[in-house]
C-alpha cells in the first residue's frame, strides 16, 4: 500500500539541507528596489513547508539559526530576520496540525498570517533603528507567499513522487 505522502516517510536531512541553500541563494540575489516590495521571502516560505511537513528536522531553533543566515547575507541588522523567523515558526508550530489538515487554500492564508506576523517584526526593529519603511511593504509580500503556497506544495510533492519512482 503506498504511503499517502510520500514526503512525510523518508526525507533525507541532506535534502531539507540542500532545499535551504537553493533558497538562501535566491534570496541573496540583488533585486532593484521597485521589483523587490512585491518578493516573498522564500527562506520564510521554504521553512513554513518544513516545519509543517518535517517537523522533526526544523524547529524553532533551526527557524533561528536559519534567519542568522539571512542577515549575515543581506546584510541587514543582526538578528532581524532570526526574530522574525522565530515569531513566524512559532506561530505555524502552535497550529501545525491545524494548518496541515486544511486544505492548500487555507494553508495559504495561515502562511500569509504567519509572514505578516515576520515582516511586523521586521517593521517594528526598523522603528527601533529610526529606518524608513513603509508601510504598503508589509502586505505585498504576505499576498504573495500566499499565492505561491499551493505551488510550492505541489513542486515539492512531485519532488518527493520523482524521488520515490526513482527507487
Amino acid at each position: 500500500m503506498a504511503p499517502i505522502n510520500p514526503l512525510k516517510e523518508n526525507t533525507p536531512k541532506r535534502w531539507v539541507a540542500f532545499s535551504f541553500l537553493l533558497v538562501l541563494l535566491l534570496d541573496f540575489i540583488p533585486v532593484p528596489p521597485p521589483w523587490v516590495y512585491p518578493l516573498p521571502d522564500f527562506t520564510l516560505i521554504l521553512l513554513a513547508y518544513w516545519l509543517l511537513h518535517r517537523p522533526q528536522l526544523i524547529g524553532i531553533g533551526a527557524a533561528f539559526c536559519i534567519g542568522l543566515l539571512v542577515d549575515i547575507g543581506s546584510n541587514s541588522l543582526l538578528g532581524q530576520h532570526a526574530l522574525a523567523y522565530t515569531v513566524a515558526a512559532f506561530l505555524i508550530e502552535r497550529k501545525r496540525r491545524q494548518i496541515a489538515l486544511n486544505s492548500f487554500g487555507w494553508q495559504a492564508v495561515a502562511i500569509a498570517g504567519a509572514m505578516l506576523a515576520s515582516q511586523m517584526v521586521v517593521f517594528l526593529v526598523s522603528l527601533f533603528q529610526q529606518q524608513p519603511f513603509s508601510l504598503w511593504r508589509l502586505w505585498l509580500p504576505s499576498i504573495t507567499t500566499g499565492l505561491l503556497w499551493p505551488q510550492l506544495n505541489n513542486i515539492m510533492l512531485s519532488i518527493a513522487h520523482f524521488r520515490r519512482n526513482r527507487k
